[in-house]
């Protein structure tokens, strides 16, 4: 059983489906107001979420297991496409609509041609399912593991180019910021850093304003860790509890 704030409702029941617990009780307390208006009329329901017996469905004892996805989201015109991966969903917490494959800035449009030209800065197949440096599938925050195709996908909506590919893969190999989705009241993001000869080949900006906008390297490979997020991992408002979030 879970008491908490409303808009945290959906996040707390993913997290308690990703540890094998599909039914989570879950009973909600106003974020503001006196005691007597917040609390104690919450009583009655923790008293039942805590002595109720259980369902069978409460009582299920396995692994949650994800579907696998689908190689294919959408097919349909580059103009479509567009459109497709601007969706947003109104999400409650936020008070407004919130992309739901995106960041809400433009994407490229993950074509098969594009696709197949990111993967040639690489020498891995593209079904190589990506694993940390132990040799393990790393699996995001919905237990989901990717392969060098759907990372080389992500680097194309981000607008990156072919030889990139060695750093987002290192990146995907962290979890690309989502094996936990941030859960705090401050503003949270993930720092990459890059070294050795890679960072000088692609182009990447390390000295004056290396934190600003300008170089194409440091800035789609920033948005392609964002979009592993919200895509790999599920991290979006709703989900992500950092309330205030964080614009890098």
């Amino acid at each position: 059983m879970r008491f908490g704030f409303w808009d945290q409702e959906k996040y707390f029941k993913r997290t308690a489906l990703l540890n094998n617990v599909p039914q989570l009780r879950w009973v909600t307390i106003e974020r503001t107001g006196t005691p007597d208006k917040r609390l104690y009329p919450i009583v009655p329901a923790l008293i039942d979420a805590l002595t109720k017996p259980l369902t069978k469905e409460e009582m299920y004892a396995g692994k949650y297991v994800p579907e696998k996805p689908a190689r294919y989201i959408f097919e349909g015109t580059y103009d479509e496409a567009i459109e497709f991966f601007n969706a947003a969903e109104h999400v409650d917490s936020a008070d407004a609509d919130i992309n739901i494959y995106t960041d809400g800035s433009p994407i490229i449009p993950p074509t098969e041609e594009k696709v197949a030209k990111m993967l040639t800065g690489t020498s891995l197949k593209p079904d190589t399912v990506v694993t940390d440096a132990k040799g393990n599938p790393v699996r995001f925050s919905r237990y989901e593991t990717v392969t060098v195709e759907k990372v080389a996908t992500i680097g194309v909506m981000a607008g990156c180019k072919p030889e990139y590919m060695p750093v987002l893969l290192a990146i995907a190999e962290m979890g690309g910021g989502s094996t936990n989705c941030p859960g705090t009241s401050s503003s949270v993001g993930t720092v990459y850093i890059v070294d050795g000869p890679i960072a000088q080949q692609i182009g990447l900006s390390s000295r004056h304003q290396f934190l600003d906008y300008g170089n194409r390297a440091n800035v789609s490979l920033a948005k392609a860790a964002r979009l592993m997020t919200i895509n790999f991992g599920g991290c979006i408002a709703g989900i992500q509890r950092t309330d205030a979030g964080n614009p890098l």
